[in-house]
Parts: C-alpha cells; sequence; structure tokens
C-alpha cells in the first residue's frame, strides 16, 4: 500500500509526495514531519498540524492541536475515517492536499532479470580459463562478471567506463582463447582490478550520500529548533528567526545542486505565463514571457508591454495563458513600462515592464532580497524559465528551463561601478525571441533578473547573385551564443509601487 500527497495550495502548489505506507504518517511545517508544507510561506499550517493512522477499518486523519483547525468538504475535523481521493485543508484558508491510497497492485512489478544460462565447458577446452588448482572460469563467465560490475557502476550514476571497458573485454578473450598462462593471469588480473575500482567507486558514493545527508539532517535540526523558538518569541524576533530560517533554506537547497532546477519547476509551474494575441486571420499567436510577483500583476520586458500596446492599437484581443493550463487565461487591463526604457542604441536601457490583470493568480514567483542580489557574482549558476519562439504554443503552453552561469554584472552601457548602479546581468544560458520577459533564477530558487536579450555584431555572408553568378558579401548582425543578458529584478520596484497590487 502506498499514500499519495497531491498539493492543491500555498508555496508547494502543484508537487506531489508518494509514501511507502506506515503505520503514522506525520503532516506540518515542522522539517521532522513526513509531509512538510513551506516553512515560511504556509504559515496557516501549524508546526505539527496532523497525522494519519492505521486503524482495523481504515485510515483515520487526527487534528494534533492545530492552531488554525483542519478541514474537510468546508468542515471541520478532529478525527475523521479518510477515503481515497478525499481533500483536506489546513487552516480556514490554508493549502489543500488531496489524499489518495495506491494498492500494490495498482503499479506493476519491476522485471528480474536474469544472467543467461552458461553451457557447461571440458577441463580441456579452449575457452576455458584456470583460476587456482579446481576452478574453471571460461570466457562468458568472466564477461559475465564484467557487465555485472558495469551494471552496478551505472546504477550508481557512472554511465559507464568507456574505451577502457572495450579494451579490457578484448583482452579478456584473446587471453582465454589463447590459453596461455600469462593472458589467464592478466585476465583474472583485469577482472580483480576492475571490480576494485568499481568497490572503491560505490563506497566513495556511499560516503558522499552520508556527508551530504548528515549536513542536511544538520540544516533541519537548526530550522527545527528555530520554529519551537518563534512560538513564544516577540513579533520583532519573529522576523529576525525568519530571517534564519530563509538563509537555512538557502543552505539546504545548495545541498543538492542536482535537484535545483528541478525545485524551481515544481515551485513555479503556475508562476510562468506566455503573453499572447488574437488574430482573426493567424489565430491565437504567443510571443513573449511573464511571470507573476504580486497577486494580479506580472513581469515582463518594456519592449514586450510596448508590443501588446501595438497589438491592442489594431483592437486585437491581448492576454496571458498560464504555463501548462491553456484553459487559464486572464484578460490583461492595465500595462506600463520603465519611463527610461528606449530602443536599443549605444547603450542598453531598462527593458522591464508590467501588466495588470482581471483575476487574482495562484502562485507568485520568489524575489531575490538585496542582500542576495548583492553577492550576485562571475560564476554562480542561474536557471532561465520561458517559452522560446518556436515552443510558445498558445494551445499546449509548456515552458522550458535552462542552466547558465552568470558571466558578469555591470551598469547598463558594460562598466563596473556601484552596486545600486550594476543592472545589467550578463548571462550564458540559451535565449531566443519568446524566451523575452522570463525569470532569471538564483540556484535556490530566487529570482533575480528578467531575461531581455543577446548582444550582437556586425558580419558578413558570402551569398551568389543567381541572375549574374557573381559572388558578394551581404552585411548581416550575428547573435554571440554564451552572451546574453537581463535586467536586475530591483529595477521593477517603482513600478510595482505605482500599481500598488
Amino acid at each position: 500500500m502506498k499514500i499519495e500527497f497531491l498539493f492543491q495550495g500555498g508555496a508547494r502548489s502543484g508537487e506531489r509526495i508518494e509514501l511507502a505506507f506506515q503505520e503514522l504518517v506525520r503532516i506540518g511545517r515542522h522539517p521532522d514531519n513526513d509531509v512538510v508544507f513551506d516553512t515560511l510561506r504556509d504559515l496557516n499550517v501549524s508546526g505539527h498540524h496532523a497525522e494519519i493512522r492505521k486503524a482495523a477499518d481504515g485510515y483515520y486523519l487526527n487534528d494534533i492541536g492545530s492552531s488554525n483547525g483542519t478541514f474537510r468538504g468546508g468542515e471541520k475535523i478532529q478525527n475523521a475515517r479518510l477515503a481515497s481521493g478525499q481533500e483536506i485543508q489546513f487552516g480556514k484558508d490554508g493549502p489543500v492536499l488531496r489524499i489518495r491510497f495506491i494498492d500494490d497492485t495498482d503499479t506493476l512489478p519491476v522485471e528480474q532479470h536474469q544472467p543467461p544460462a552458461r553451457a557447461p565447458m571440458s577441463p580441456g577446452s579452449a575457452a576455458a580459463a584456470t583460476i587456482g588448482p579446481e576452478h574453471k572460469v571460461g570466457a562468458r563467465t568472466v564477461a559475465v562478471m564484467i557487465d555485472s560490475a558495469l551494471q552496478q557502476a551505472k546504477q550508481q550514476g557512472r554511465s559507464g567506463l568507456g574505451k577502457s571497458t572495450v579494451f579490457m573485454r578484448s583482452m579478456v578473450n584473446q587471453a582465454v582463447t589463447h590459453s596461455t598462462r600469462r593472458f589467464r593471469r592478466i585476465t583474472v588480473l583485469l577482472v580483480v582490478l576492475l571490480l576494485a575500482t568499481v568497490a572503491g567507486f560505490l563506497v566513495l558514493r556511499h560516503f558522499e550520500h552520508r556527508e551530504a545527508s548528515q549536513a542536511q539532517e544538520g540544516l533541519r535540526s537548526q530550522m527545527a529548533q528555530l520554529m519551537d523558538q518563534q512560538r513564544s518569541a516577540s513579533s520583532v524576533e519573529k522576523q529576525h528567526l525568519a530571517q534564519q530560517l530563509d538563509r537555512l533554506n538557502q543552505k539546504l537547497a545548495k545541498t543538492d545542486s542536482r535537484a535545483a532546477g528541478k525545485g524551481i519547476v515544481q515551485r513555479n509551474l503556475m508562476g510562468v505565463f506566455l503573453m499572447a494575441f488574437h488574430d482573426a486571420d493567424r489565430g491565437a499567436k504567443g510571443f513573449c514571457t511573464a511571470f507573476a510577483v504580486r497577486r494580479r500583476v506580472l513581469a515582463t520586458n518594456a519592449h514586450c508591454v510596448i508590443a501588446l500596446e501595438q497589438f491592442r492599437a489594431r483592437r486585437l484581443e491581448i492576454f496571458v495563458v498560464m504555463n501548462r493550463h491553456p484553459e487559464r487565461r486572464y484578460r490583461i487591463v492595465r500595462l506600463a513600462h520603465h519611463p527610461r526604457y528606449h530602443k536599443p542604441r549605444k547603450m542598453i536601457s531598462e527593458d522591464v515592464g508590467v501588466l495588470e490583470l482581471d483575476g487574482d493568480l495562484p502562485v507568485l514567483v520568489q524575489l531575490a532580497s538585496q542582500e542576495e542580489l548583492r553577492e550576485l557574482e562571475s560564476g554562480d549558476l542561474m536557471y532561465m524559465y520561458g517559452f522560446p519562439g518556436r515552443l510558445a504554443n498558445v494551445s499546449s503552453p509548456n515552458a522550458t528551463l535552462v542552466q547558465g552561469v552568470v558571466g558578469r554584472v555591470t551598469q547598463l552601457d558594460g562598466r563596473f561601478g556601484k552596486f545600486e548602479e550594476n543592472l545589467l546581468i550578463q548571462h550564458s544560458a540559451f535565449t531566443s525571441g519568446g524566451t523575452s520577459g522570463s525569470p532569471i533564477f538564483n540556484q535556490v530558487g530566487k529570482v533575480i533578473a528578467v531575461n531581455t536579450g543577446g548582444y550582437v555584431e556586425p558580419g558578413s555572408l558570402q551569398v551568389l547573385d543567381p541572375s549574374t553568378g557573381r559572388a558578394g558579401n551581404l552585411m548581416v548582425a550575428k547573435q554571440l551564443p554564451g552572451y546574453n543578458f537581463g535586467i536586475r529584478i530591483d529595477a521593477l520596484l517603482g513600478l510595482l509601487g505605482d500599481l500598488g497590487q
């Protein structure tokens, strides 16, 4: 039996957890729970809010003294029997979990692969190698041993041992075929060395995982202590403790960089939008990306806002559609761009803008603080989440995540200046037309910039005149791959203040 939890609201909306069922499942914001809500943002959920226990006649959910209560179908419950598929709300206006019980028969068993049967070999066979006075090892046996060792390495994250593996297999076959004592010894030595290498790799991976787990456990323990202190702290102390919790959350995210990109996608699935217009002749077309920063406000580029104004002047319908939810469209009621924006000339300008919508947004991205922006430096990992031009499909919007590196942080004219002036973030992530306005995240999932464009340089292209047959040079603008840029997110603050949403 397994139990599935689908987050239907709150900071983790859209995420899914599946647990092998045990007698007790604990739910709350405290890190030692089995199902953990966001410690900083899901404040309607208590540290230890509820638990699910197995009884003889089914599974029961118990509220264990939460501050804001537990609800099912709008009614407050203290102890209730659960049915698969029910939705439980934690706090009157808090996040919702859909709970489903999955029987083991609902999943297909993993096929067990057995090594192929091996035909017996005679002591005098030319394909047999001797290990010790009484034991024979044939070529096929040695090959199976090597394959088994390689399979173990692959399961631990190592894709293969490359050309050296082919060489060793060739040596083994040659040794056994010639049946010489020298090659038999080489065969045994290579097998031993290979197995020792694999064993060493597995041991190293084990210690790395153990150290990472210990570090994560230590951070969770510190977070748990801070949450306990919040219960009796004053309002000023609670704010200070919340800042400490935020820093620990960032450290926890950095302990597993492989999960950073996936976590960014899961947390922001419903916070990224495709900007679009509807033309009677061409239908609905997407052209830019935007992301949710206030209850009814999206951030994007100024040049995308100007394009919307032009579409509206032509009396075309303009709207935004939610990532992975083509049925969720919002009408744009107001738009604005930075007053200092101008089309690219000798210097880049503050290419940021905002859109006010006609409805509330379910998920907001998290913006980096001034302290986090001050720490930005060349070499920092970054992630961009948006809609590349060819993939900006209004009927099936599905944003693309790309990873890159911050190249440098400068003023808009490319010179290095004071922190307040260094609004240009150069990065190496792939960009195309539709990624204008995409959020650029740091490694812990906070937005540091709005993606804007890429640098170009003049170049020439040799062309052939079909009428004369003579070759000539055509001047073109070439985009420099890996030299793209965004505008730091705090350039938006004045616009957001004007909207007040």
